[in-house]
């Protein structure tokens, strides 16, 4: 069966193989495609990355969420810009597939040691055009993966009227004690509305730093 060939395919080592699943999702119809995505989507090759991405503006809600699925674990920059764009545009009760396949993918990194291109991703997130939800990840996910130049986006998100956000921004202060950060924080704190001061001296308590 087409199945039968797709398991084959999807496990036999090589470049051809992986060709092979790409020749058979162009002409995939269906919801052949959703098996073959998911074929490509074990096989982590990085040459499927444009063929997947394509599916994220598919009209078919399963196909569309195996290719974000897909995207998220191969990972790499191309999968990740893709990412990135479908989370700007969606409406945001759409975008937390989008969201948790760019975590997935800054995991790996972090997993790999690649915390530059890691910090990259959270930083992408914390800009003010995400939900509440992606700035609040991405601001505890740059604390771990870039602690000195995560201050700037605490201390900027704890001033923001968005309570949430300022709570998690506190929660990321609290992750990242280092003399460096410490002195960050504490050059910056009258500078802060009565607010935000509360919340990152409570933080730095929390920390043994105040």
């Amino acid at each position: 069966t087409a199945d039968d060939a797709r398991y084959a395919l999807e496990s036999l080592p090589g470049p051809a193989a992986g060709a092979a699943l790409r020749d058979a999702l162009r002409s995939a119809s269906g919801g052949s495609e959703i098996g073959i995505l998911n074929s490509l989507c074990e096989r982590r090759e990085l040459e499927s990355v444009p063929e997947i991405a394509a599916y994220l503006k598919s009209e078919d809600g399963a196909a569309a969420a195996a290719a974000t699925f897909a995207l998220g674990k191969i990972g790499g920059d191309v999968a990740e810009k893709a990412l990135q764009t479908a989370l700007l545009t969606a409406k945001e009760e759409n975008s937390v597939p989008y969201l948790d396949a760019l975590l997935t993918s800054a995991e790996a990194r972090m997993a790999r040691g690649e915390r530059e291109k890691a910090a990259e991703i959270y930083a992408s997130l914390v800009a003010p055009e995400n939900s509440t939800r992606a700035r609040c990840a991405g601001l505890q996910g740059l604390a771990q993966s870039d602690p000195v130049n995560a201050v700037p986006a605490i201390l900027g998100a704890l001033t923001e009227s968005d309570k949430t956000l300022a709570r998690s921004a506190a929660v990321a202060a609290r992750a990242i004690a280092t003399p460096e950060t410490t002195q960050q924080f504490a050059s910056q704190l009258n500078k802060l509305p009565p607010s935000a001061q509360a919340l990152l001296i409570a933080a730095l308590a929390d920390r043994g730093d105040a």
